[in-house]
């Protein structure tokens, strides 16, 4: 009975550990929520791969240096659903993408709107649609009314 309870403790413990690395790994706390971010530059890498999809491209800064930068987004499970796959994007294409920054201000972001030159829009996942409205519903909350 001893050691009954005390796997059914451990076993416990372990779930609980488990769920807070779940918890941390999506946690939004590392991004600036209230700005959005819209960056237009060359794919040279797309990884469409669990459990977010990658996106590597190169942006010239306002002086003209190339900075590197990555946006990760939904799983490529929950893209396929919605017409995605691992050629939609290809290293050569430019992409305008808007999204949510790292607080740190380094170049990676969790792109929430993929928008090619001939004004295309990528299809997005709900969770990147329902964060976006979030961070546009926070900006209008912001503007002073008239």
């Amino acid at each position: 009975m001893k050691y009954q309870m005390l796997a059914v403790w451990l076993m416990t413990l372990g779930l609980f550990l488990a769920s807070n690395q779940a918890f941390a790994h999506h946690s939004e706390s590392a991004y600036d929520t209230e700005t959005l971010v819209t960056v237009t530059g060359t794919i040279t890498q797309f990884e469409f791969i669990n459990p977010h999809q990658l996106i590597h491209f190169e942006v010239k800064d306002p002086k003209g240096n190339v900075v590197q930068w990555i946006a990760f987004g939904s799983s490529p499970k929950a893209l396929t659903r919605i017409g995605w796959n691992s050629h939609i994007i290809k290293p050569g294409d430019v992409l305008t993408i808007t999204g949510i920054q790292e607080k740190s201000g380094r170049p990676i972001m969790v792109g929430l709107k993929l928008v090619r030159p001939n004004g295309e829009v990528l299809p997005g996942s709900e969770v990147e649609g329902k964060i976006l409205q979030s961070v546009l519903d926070k900006q209008h909350e912001k503007k002073p009314q008239d």
